[in-house]
């Protein structure tokens, strides 16, 4: 083979492979793209942050909408509350007035009832001197003292007190008071009311069984403010003076023994 021919062969061998060391690549001024064996991976990436852009613009977006609505929510608060203003100084708040008084009265009502448990309970619980549920609903300062000293003595002469509340005509809220302990409440109960006391051989010593007398008692609740305990404890009872016996018979009998 002549010699020329394996310089020529050489030569090209050499320029195929620098051919493809290059191929694909892209000379600076020649303006060709590159290869780029990650091409699929960054549009990858570059899809995901656009969508990542996306989405920060949306919340951005959302954000100032609630700080518009929370501004337009204020002003329409502030609005109103100047309408409101305007109507009551125009004599057109009346209605919201009246929805306070029927809140004050659905609340003196549920008061009262529970109020009127209380009457029957202690009333009750005295008569058979039960000191145990007394002290659950008597203030323990002076109440409770001053009904187990009642007991107590009633207990040492032997003699039964026999309580009978016939019938509770009506209650009523007629005071409120309070200070930087406590908050008072008195109402005014009127009942009937029947009571009998007997002795140690069980005769009647007090009382007449046939008189249904109408008593109106006014009774003060109080209530601790410097307390977690909600309860209401009575603290102080009186009676009125003019009340009056009614017969529940034709005619009253003398008091006589009335055996159980």
């Amino acid at each position: 083979m002549p010699l020329d021919v394996v310089i020529f062969g050489v030569i090209a061998v050499i320029l195929i492979f620098r051919f493809l060391g290059v191929l694909g690549q892209n000379d600076k001024n020649d303006g060709r793209p590159r290869r780029d064996s990650f091409g699929a991976y960054r549009k990858h990436v570059e899809e995901r942050r656009a969508q990542r852009k996306a989405s920060s613009e949306a919340l951005r977006n959302a954000r100032s909408n609630d700080k518009q609505d929370a501004a337009t929510s204020s002003t329409s608060a502030k609005i109103a509350q100047k309408v409101t203003q305007i109507q009551e100084a125009k004599g057109e708040g009346k209605a919201t007035a009246r929805t306070k008084d029927s809140a004050d009265n659905i609340r003196d009502k549920a008061f009262t009832e529970g109020a009127k448990s209380a009457f029957a309970m202690i009333l009750e619980a005295y008569s058979n001197g039960d000191e145990a549920r007394l002290a659950s609903l008597l203030d323990k300062e002076k109440m409770l003292p001053t009904m187990v000293a009642a007991i107590a003595e009633r207990e040492k002469k032997g003699h039964r007190l026999a309580i009978s509340l016939h019938e509770i005509i009506s209650s009523k809220i007629i005071e409120r008071s309070s200070n930087n302990e406590f908050e008072h409440v008195t109402v005014e109960f009127v009942s009937k009311q029947c009571h009998l006391e007997f002795d140690k051989d069980n005769k009647l010593v007090d009382g007449d069984p046939d008189v249904e007398e109408t008593l109106t008692d006014l009774w003060t609740f109080r209530q601790a403010l410097v307390s977690d305990d909600p309860t209401w404890f009575l603290c102080e009872t009186r009676s009125k003076h003019d009340n009056k016996a009614a017969k529940t018979s034709g005619q009253a009998r003398k008091k006589k023994q009335i055996k159980q």
